[in-house]
């Protein structure tokens, strides 16, 4: 269906390159809207929905780049795992979705503020990225094999603590989520 889509959009007489830009734009855009469902919905539930259109828009970002294997792992561990996790830890948890209190906190300058520097320090370190990246690709370094020895040498150790942070949060879910009975086992 892709491919029928994308002939279509050929046969219109546009360039290559400006249709694969408006594939990545397109996908991109599906990115930041989920990304702004996950912070801005007031129920934690379609928060965490949100979220994962997030996920899942940043795999098709993946693809885009040719780099399956990210992909997948973004789908499976990302989406598949770590918002599982969410999801079943919001419906464990006891009227975490019915909470009275204000989404509001009365800051909107610094709030500007702060999402203004965020979007400088974003876009100035895109552009600090952008030709190095161009150069990897171009050298092989997003293949399979590639990734494989570089997590297998010289990031093992921080792909073990990434395990571990992962671990430790899903104790905390538990935690969070245990009742609160004075007999129970469970100490805070």
């Amino acid at each position: 269906m892709i491919e029928q889509i994308v002939e279509m959009l050929q046969g219109c007489q546009l360039p290559s390159e400006a249709i694969g830009q408006a594939v990545f734009y397109l996908i991109a855009g599906l990115a930041v809207a989920g990304a702004l469902l996950a912070v801005s919905l007031k129920n934690i539930f379609h928060s965490a929905l949100g979220l994962a259109a997030a996920l899942v828009s940043v795999a098709g970002v993946y693809l885009y780049l040719e780099a399956e294997f990210l992909a997948a792992i973004q789908v499976l561990v990302y989406v598949g795992a770590v918002v599982t996790l969410m999801v079943f830890a919001i419906m464990l948890t006891t009227d975490i979705g019915r909470s009275r209190e204000s989404q509001w906190n009365g800051q909107p300058l610094p709030a500007a503020l702060a999402a203004i520097v965020a979007g400088v320090l974003v876009i100035g370190a895109t552009l600090q990225v952008a030709r190095p990246m161009q150069a990897a690709v171009a050298r092989g370094l997003g293949e399979t094999a590639a990734i494989g020895r570089l997590m297998l040498g010289p990031y093992a150790i921080p792909f073990e603590a990434l395990s571990v942070v992962l671990l430790v949060a899903l104790v905390g879910a538990v935690v969070i989520g245990a009742p609160r009975n004075p007999r129970s086992s469970v100490k805070r």
